[in-house]
């Protein structure tokens, strides 16, 4: 089945746009611009769709708050996720303190309820601590609260509310969506601590044209971006433009689609053009950052195992100079799920080239069923 057919609103072949912000949750950022949820001008489209679900999820929301999108499976309960750092000391490689990264947590129906993401202490020494006990109460690598996110679920298991949390447990914005009795999109609006609309985005379908719109306006009513999604006939997702409030482009994806169902994206903006490489179950396979005469300015290409695990990544920052080849190995629970990837890196060191380590990343992972325990 190609996953492309389902990714338009149920039963039909339409255009439209919208704007969603894609967390990292391998702890590698927070993911969140609150700056951006204010209300502030901003171009919500001016990214590059690393993943398929950034690229639909504004007109699908939830669509990646699920195990599905986070490679887990089973029952899964919660997800907490450490990392740590390599270092050399007279030719031998030892693996530095963990540091808390992120935790996930999940309802019974694999969507997410929960996702939080935590700073070193260490980055934190000339920071006041509030609400957490201070430094003195917080362990050396333990981390502290830097953002959380609280997602709720209509009756129909249709995304309805995100809260924002700051760093000390404070609701910062909320995030509310609205659907029609057909089940799609209308309306998205963020609010902010005190309960003031900071933005509106507008969703309009149009069965006769078989298209939908966007529009998005701040908190005072001031359109601020419009947009659109452009379907072919079998539901696949052929273009995403964004457009400033005069008509004029801001930001635009082109896709197109081979035999296979592997997909092509040439995104362009006034600041970058890149071609994103998709295999047919819509993982990234390689990206190409283009020079202004199209030719290849630098490139990353990704390899994946039978399980859709990443396990090389070659970077290539510009043509004709050595690419940096990047390794990922995991170890896996029972059920399947990896609790441990170490990151290495190929280096050549008098004369002997090898991949040493370079990161590793635990995740602990909870699941409902007590057979399966924690691992």
């Amino acid at each position: 089945m190609d996953p492309l057919v389902h990714d338009r609103p149920r039963g039909m072949t339409m255009s439209g746009t919208g704007t969603e912000d894609d967390s990292s949750r391998d702890g590698s950022g927070s993911g969140f611009d609150i700056h951006a949820l204010e209300g502030k001008p901003w171009k919500g489209d001016s990214f590059v769709p690393d993943d398929w679900h950034s690229l639909m999820s504004p007109i699908q929301p939830g669509r990646n708050l699920g195990l599905e999108s986070e490679k887990l499976s089973g029952p899964v309960r919660t997800v907490s996720i450490e990392k740590a750092s390599y270092t050399n000391r007279l030719g031998k490689w030892l693996e530095g303190r963990r540091r808390r990264s992120a935790s996930l947590s999940f309802d019974l129906k694999g969507r997410m309820i929960e996702e939080a993401y935590y700073e070193p202490v260490r980055h934190l020494q000339n920071k006041h601590v509030q609400g957490q006990g201070g430094l003195e109460g917080v362990s050396k690598g333990a981390g502290l609260l830097k953002l959380k996110k609280v997602y709720t679920y209509d009756q129909e298991g249709k995304l309805a509310e995100e809260i924002l949390y700051d760093s000390d447990a404070s609701p910062e914005f909320k995030t509310t969506y609205t659907y029609s009795a057909a089940g799609y999109v209308q309306r998205r609006a963020g609010y902010r601590a005190a309960g003031s609309l900071a933005y509106e985005v507008v969703y309009t379908y149009d069965e006769e044209s078989q298209g939908l719109g966007m529009k998005r306006y701040n908190g005072h009513g001031a359109l601020q971006e419009k947009g659109v999604y452009v379907f072919d006939q079998n539901g696949r997702i052929m273009i995403r433009a964004t457009y400033e409030p005069d008509g004029s482009l801001s930001s635009r994806i082109e896709l197109s689609y081979d035999r296979n169902g592997n997909a092509s994206a040439l995104y362009v903006d006034d600041a970058q053009k890149q071609i994103i490489e998709y295999d047919s179950g819509r993982k990234v396979t390689e990206k190409a950052s283009l020079l202004p005469d199209g030719s290849v300015r630098s490139k990353i290409i990704y390899t994946y195992d039978d399980a859709d695990r990443l396990i090389q990544e070659t970077i290539c920052k510009s043509v004709g100079t050595i690419c940096d080849n990047w390794l990922y190995t995991y170890e896996t629970d029972k059920v399947g799920n990896w609790i441990r990837r170490t990151k290495s890196k190929w280096l050549t060191s008098r004369g002997i080239s090898r991949f040493d380590p370079h990161e590793v990343t635990y995740r602990k992972i909870t699941y409902y069923r007590e057979d399966l325990g924690s691992e």
